[in-house]
């Protein structure tokens, strides 16, 4: 897709972006707006990426399941860990319907992203919970790696899309839908999490 006044386009930035991940957001952009489009001021490019990652939510809408664990949770349980900015991540979720959680670490938070563990490891601090009390829901391998790394375990979403290693070191069930997941009791007390698996429900305390 195209971007209107933008010489680069939605494929070239994910592709490019994919085998960037672990840098700070803002120099990242620089790079690929002056690897991508050399021709270019590399400053007005950022800005424009900036202004469409902004304004552009079409299509933004809650994956199956994605709701009702959230609507469980005390804002003080749960947190946004992403490789995007804050602005970004705030507007996606009010237009996909969502709440936002008090704690949001985004790749400005951040001097190592994904996989590295430092953004799931600043999260917990937020939280002031300890790595051995978090759970990480991920869509993406370069997260799974992020929270297993922190020392969390890890609910792996494995129909994303996503290329996934047929094995993963640590802690990890995975399912194919949010859907599968259901939240336990009710916040501010602490829940617990039902996990339905290809091979029936497993509790919470079964990694």
């Amino acid at each position: 897709m195209a971007v209107s006044s933008y010489p680069l386009t939605s494929s070239d930035l994910v592709s490019s972006a994919l085998a960037r991940q672990g840098g700070r957001r803002a120099s990242l952009l620089a790079e690929l707006a002056a690897e991508l489009v050399p021709s270019a001021d590399p400053d007005e490019q950022v800005a424009l990426m900036q202004s469409w990652q902004l304004t552009d939510f079409d299509g933004c809408r809650p994956c199956p399941g994605a709701a009702e664990p959230i609507e469980r949770l005390d804002e003080r349980q749960w947190a946004v860990v992403t490789s995007g900015s804050g602005p970004v991540a705030r507007g996606r979720l009010r237009a996909a319907g969502l709440p936002t959680p008090k704690i949001v670490i985004t790749a400005d938070d951040v001097v190592r992203g994904k996989p590295d563990p430092e953004p799931y490891l600043r999260a917990a601090a937020e939280l002031g919970v300890t790595s051995a009390q978090c759970v990480v829901i991920e869509d993406a391998p370069s997260g799974a790696a992020a929270g297993l790394g922190a020392g969390m375990r890890l609910i792996a979403v494995t129909d994303a899309g996503a290329a996934w290693p047929d094995a993963l070191d640590g802690p990890v069930v995975r399912v194919a839908s949010l859907d599968r997941i259901v939240v336990v009791g009710a916040g501010p007390e602490p829940v617990g999490l039902l996990i339905e698996t290809g091979s029936g429900p497993l509790a919470g305390g079964g990694w």
